[in-house]
């Protein structure tokens, strides 16, 4: 899986080189990630070549978690540091035609905000709407070209653009969080140490069934709310600690969409488990 899509001025390890390994793992399939951050466009092509020499992968999924700038200077006419993701992922399904046949899939919370015109401007061969869960259930079917069969994806087929049913899925059941997992993300704040290492991120929740005008979060992430397992969060949380992680943050779409009480009983885990490490 590879991103292109991180912004230089503040680079944040991908959420989705932790949540979509575990969802693959869960199916039996392995998941390598590369950002490619600091690696020049014009080495995006060797780039590609040499990771597919060492490990022989059967697809290229790609992530794409915004879709523009936040920083108004980017869209200056005479901008020469401009975030633009979209072409960038765009570029990096170009690179990767010229160098494998593979089939490329492109996901992430931008992706699934704009899923159709982003499908005939940037050119995969299919797109997976919200989470990966689908994907790799029906991983075998999509190998054998079945797509029609999968939930969640979108595909052109000659010139035709087919959505197919999108299903809402819960958060991860189990611990997202691996001990590899987490040397690859300190690693990446190693490289890129301004402003460096923010915290972990740990889902608790997914799903908003308001509709602020502000936010795009429910188009994302579905308006059904689906809360994560307690002791799965406190899995991460435990996996994070002993691996010298003590600074998280929790991922939602609304804390408490529905009232309170899921958070302050995440509260109380919490707290419970702070009381039980050292100062």
């Amino acid at each position: 899986m590879l991103n292109a899509s991180n912004m230089e001025k503040f680079p944040v390890y991908p959420y989705a080189f932790i949540q979509v390994p575990a969802v693959g793992r869960k199916a039996g399939i392995d998941v390598i990630s590369k950002d490619l951050l600091g690696v020049s466009s014009e080495l995006w092509k060797q780039t590609i070549r040499g990771l597919i020499e060492q490990h022989d992968p059967l697809m290229i999924l790609i992530t794409l978690r915004n879709t523009d700038s936040l920083v108004s200077r980017d869209y200056a006419s005479d901008a020469t540091d401009a975030y633009f993701p979209i072409e960038r992922t765009r570029d990096l399904v170009n690179a990767i035609r010229e160098v494998s046949d593979l089939k490329i899939v492109l996901g992430g919370f931008g992706f699934s905000l704009l899923p159709t015109d982003l499908m005939w401007y940037i050119r995969p061969d299919m797109g997976v709407l919200g989470g990966s869960d689908d994907f790799f259930a029906y991983f075998e079917e999509i190998e054998e070209g079945n797509y029609r069969k999968v939930p969640s994806l979108i595909f052109i087929q000659g010139e035709k653009l087919i959505s197919n049913p999108r299903v809402l899925h819960p958060p991860h059941s189990e611990a997202e969080y691996t001990p590899q997992a987490i040397n690859e993300m300190m690693k990446f704040y190693d490289a890129f140490p301004s402003p460096g290492f923010q915290g972990a991120p740990v889902e608790i929740m997914r799903g908003c069934c308001h509709s602020c005008l502000f936010c795009a979060e429910p188009r994302s992430a579905g308006s059904q709310i689906r809360y994560r397992d307690l002791d799965a969060i406190m899995k991460d949380i435990q996996i994070l600690s002993d691996n010298g992680i003590t600074k998280v943050y929790m991922i939602s779409s609304e804390l408490n969409p529905e009232g309170n009480e899921f958070i302050l009983l995440l509260a109380d885990r919490i707290l419970a488990f702070n009381a039980t490490q050292p100062e």
